[in-house]
């Protein structure tokens, strides 16, 4: 009897699919299997041992995010054994998990201008070269204007970066994105270009994190690299309404206002219907 463990490995094995995408399968089935208490036959896994499942990790206090994602996971798995013949049915009635609408939040213009300022204040040099002011205050500018995820923004090349349009493959969607840095970019990526190197942020994840934690602290605001991204979609879109869908690189209509766009800044942009009480102040009425 075909068990979960046994369709994972085969279903990451035979689908054209990102290493983290095939991890968040290893880490579904791999949940589920602890919830059982053992690596369980495909054909027991039904809507009420799921059911029970998704409950858990609610109560448990994982995101609805988190266990809407891990739910998934398992019914493609599910559906890829029905494929193969392991199974005649895919378990109906499975409890769906309703994700609440996000709230996003983004920096304003002043706040990216406090990012920039204190990057160029950090002092010394990274292991490889490029002064640490510097490259961070490129990264911080090239994430603004660009849009560019973190994970994209690192795997970024020099000789890409030096060109007038750069063509870049998104590692998350796989669709490519092109980007025509402004000049202020172009400078800021000068003054980081000492040496010859591959890549324009020579950086590790764990380093970027470590610089900004001491970003935000001047900021004065609790956000991750990520923020930039979104600031960058609210300011376009604030500029230009509309235009922050073409920012971001999507595809999705609507994406970009549910997830990226921070209304409180277009809030505070918004006309307003002129005034019911006139010249006539309310406390006289």
């Amino acid at each position: 009897m075909t068990r979960l463990t046994s369709i994972q490995e085969h279903y990451t094995a035979s689908n054209d699919i990102a290493a983290g995408t095939a991890e968040q399968y290893r880490f579904a089935a791999a949940s589920l299997i602890r919830f059982i208490g053992r690596d369980p036959r495909i054909m027991h896994i039904t809507a009420a041992v799921l059911n029970d499942w998704i409950a858990t990790q609610l109560a448990a206090g994982y995101s609805r995010c988190y266990v809407k994602n891990q739910r998934g996971a398992i019914l493609t798995l599910l559906r890829f054994a029905r494929r193969g013949g392991h199974i005649k049915t895919v378990p109906d009635l499975v409890r769906p998990v309703r994700i609440l609408p996000s709230i996003p939040e983004a920096f304003t213009l002043a706040e990216i201008v406090s990012a920039l300022s204190f990057c160029r204040t950090i002092a010394g040099e990274f292991p490889n070269g490029p002064r640490r002011g510097s490259l961070l205050f490129a990264l911080v500018l090239v994430a603004y204007y660009s849009g560019l995820r973190p994970c994209d923004l690192l795997r970024v090349r020099l000789k890409t970066a030096l060109t007038e349009v750069w063509a870049i493959r998104q590692q998350k969607t796989g669709e490519p994105y092109y980007f025509s840095p402004p000049h202020e970019c172009r400078q800021a990526i000068a003054a980081t270009v000492r040496e010859r190197r591959e890549l324009l942020f020579p950086i590790t994840k764990k380093a970027l994190w470590y610089w900004w934690r001491k970003i935000e602290q001047a900021i004065g605001r609790r956000s991750s690299p990520k923020w930039l991204r979104r600031s960058g979609a609210t300011q376009s879109e604030i500029a230009n309404p509309g235009s922050a869908q073409a920012y971001l690189g999507q595809k999705t209509p609507g994406l970009a206002w549910r997830h990226y766009i921070d209304r409180t800044q277009i809030q505070q942009r918004k006309p307003l219907p002129p005034s019911p009480f006139g010249d006539v102040s309310p406390t006289e009425l």
